[in-house]
């Protein structure tokens, strides 16, 4: 993980580079992850070409992972940080 960059480390957790996060950066990596999955429903909607696993079932599986690996998360956070802010806000976010 060292070699990426913060962008890159955020896309995918919600920690910084430092391994560092608050109640705030939380809640901007769930709503950006929850904005990235309903992207990719939305192209999976707008196919107007002949559905094909590329443009059919890619977007969807790709949107299911999103969605599963942010709960995940969230809900890791919620159990076990421990901050009580950070762990207040992934309940929230999880239900």
């Amino acid at each position: 993980m060292n070699n990426l960059t913060a962008a890159e480390v955020t896309a995918v957790h919600p920690w910084n580079q430092n391994g560092a996060i608050d109640a705030a950066g939380l809640e901007n990596w769930v709503r950006g992850r929850l904005a990235q999955q309903s992207q990719l429903i939305d192209s999976l909607l707008e196919v107007q070409a002949e559905r094909s696993l590329e443009n059919t079932l890619r977007p969807y599986d790709d949107a299911v992972a999103t969605l599963s690996a942010t709960g995940s998360l969230a809900s890791l956070l919620d159990s076990v940080y421990p901050d009580k802010g950070v762990r207040d806000k992934a309940r929230e976010l999880t239900q």
